[in-house]
C-alpha cells in the first residue's frame, strides 16, 4: 500500500525540496499553499488534485481542509507541518505585538490546529514532524528575534504535550531543526541548499520508531535540547 504524507506550506524552500524527497522514495504527497493556483513549481511534482489550499493561519481554512480530506477518505501515515513565517529580526525595542501574535499564530498555533483538524485521518503509527528550529532552544537561546524564537519555542512544547497526551504506538511527534537553509527566510548565504535539507529530514524520518516520539532533532539526526 502506498504511503500518504501531508506536507504543509510546499510550494517553496523546504516543503518543495521535501514534497520532491518523499516522492522520490514511492510516497503519495499531498502539499498545500494558500494560493494553489500561483503553486507553479509544486504544479510540476504533483497533479492538480494533491495541490490542497490551506491557510495556517486562518481557522476557518484548518477546518475546511479537515473535511475535505474526510470527504475523499484520505488517509495519512505522515504530516509535516513546515508552514512558517519568520517574524523579522527585532530586537527587544522593536517589539510589536502584532508582528508576536501573527508569527506565533501561523508557526505555533497553526501546526496544533491542523494536526487537529486531519487526526480523523491519520492512521495508527503515523509520523507528525513539526519543523522547528535550534533558535527555538531554549538551552542554546541567543538573542534577538523575539518572535520567532518564542514561537518556535512554543511549537516544541506543543510536541512534547502531545507525545505524553498520545501514545507511541498511536502517533509519533517530533520537532526538527532544518538547519540554516537557502530560502527566502535563511538567506543566500545560508550553509545548505533546500535540497540538502530536505533529504537529511527525509532520513531522520524514516529512522523514526515509537522510542523518539516528544523528541528533538536536528537535520543531522543529532538529539538537540529543548
Amino acid at each position: 500500500m502506498q504511503k500518504t504524507i501531508l506536507i504543509t506550506g510546499s510550494n517553496r524552500g523546504i516543503g518543495l525540496a521535501l514534497t520532491e524527497a518523499f516522492m522520490k522514495q514511492g510516497y503519495r504527497v499531498l502539499g498545500t499553499a494558500r494560493q494553489p493556483e500561483k503553486a507553479v513549481q509544486l504544479g510540476k511534482l504533483l497533479p492538480e488534485k494533491d495541490i490542497l489550499r490551506l491557510d495556517v493561519s486562518q481557522e476557518d481554512s484548518i477546518g475546511e481542509f479537515g473535511v475535505f480530506l474526510e470527504q475523499r477518505n484520505i488517509q495519512l501515515t505522515g504530516l509535516i507541518n513546515n508552514a512558517g513565517v519568520y517574524g523579522g529580526r527585532e530586537g527587544f525595542s522593536e517589539i510589536e505585538s502584532a508582528i508576536l501574535m501573527e508569527t506565533f499564530l501561523v508557526n505555533a498555533v497553526g501546526p496544533l490546529m491542523v494536526l487537529k483538524s486531519c487526526l480523523p485521518v491519520l492512521t495508527p503509527g503515523a509520523k507528525v514532524m513539526n519543523v522547528s528550529s535550534n533558535m527555538g532552544s531554549i538551552t542554546n537561546a541567543g538573542g534577538r528575534h523575539y518572535a520567532y524564537r518564542m514561537s518556535k519555542s512554543a511549537l516544541n512544547m506543543a510536541t512534547r504535550i502531545l507525545s505524553i497526551d498520545f501514545p507511541a504506538d498511536r502517533f509519533i511527534f517530533v520537532s526538527v531543526h532544518p538547519g540554516w537553509v537557502q530560502t527566502d527566510m535563511g538567506g543566500e548565504h545560508a550553509n545548505i541548499t533546500p535540497q540538502q535539507s530536505a533529504e537529511a529530514l527525509l532520513t531522520v524520518y524514516l529512522n523514526l520508531d515509537s522510542g523518539d516520539s516528544g523528541k528533538f532533532f536536528s537535520y543531522t539526526g543529532k538529539t538537540l535540547e529543548w
